[in-house]
């Protein structure tokens, strides 16, 4: 679960990466990004604590 969240996480940052280089934006998605990103991350390793806990 919590591998086929990164590598969804991975493909979506990449792909914005891409978005950006191609539109000269990279920097405001970056900025808009980054929290999301963090707060993401955040929740997910709350999920995967939360899954041991329970086995």
């Amino acid at each position: 679960m919590s591998m086929k969240l990164m590598l969804s996480g991975i493909f979506v940052f990449l792909l914005i990466d891409f978005m950006g280089n191609t539109m000269g934006i990279k920097l405001y998605l970056l900025e808009a990004i980054l929290p999301l990103l963090g707060i993401v991350l955040f929740v997910s390793g709350l999920f995967v604590k939360s899954g041991r806990d329970s086995r």
